[in-house]
């Protein structure tokens, strides 16, 4: 099962799975290193850090921000003030 690390909060760790279920763990059952958005695979009961997947999940997010500065969007006009004499 892959997971990625949505927040850590003191000793505990909540993950998010491919479902987008969460799950809490305990930070020391994770690999050192981990933080806020790290991948993570669990094989037979132990995590280990997924690079493979955080590489994947990198330039999927650098795609999507290419595609968005691409989008044009409509310009809004200023208000005008409406000034009386």
């Amino acid at each position: 099962m892959k997971y990625t690390v949505d927040r850590i909060e003191g000793d505990i760790a909540v993950l998010e799975n491919e479902d987008e279920r969460r799950v809490k763990v305990n930070v020391s059952l994770l690999p050192k290193g981990v933080r806020e958005g790290s991948c993570l695979a669990e094989e037979n009961g132990a995590f280990r850090l997924d690079e493979a997947s955080a590489e994947a999940l990198r330039r999927k997010h650098y795609m999507l921000q290419q595609r968005m500065k691409k989008k044009k969007y409509p310009k809004i006009k200023p208000a005008q003030k409406n000034e009386k004499n």
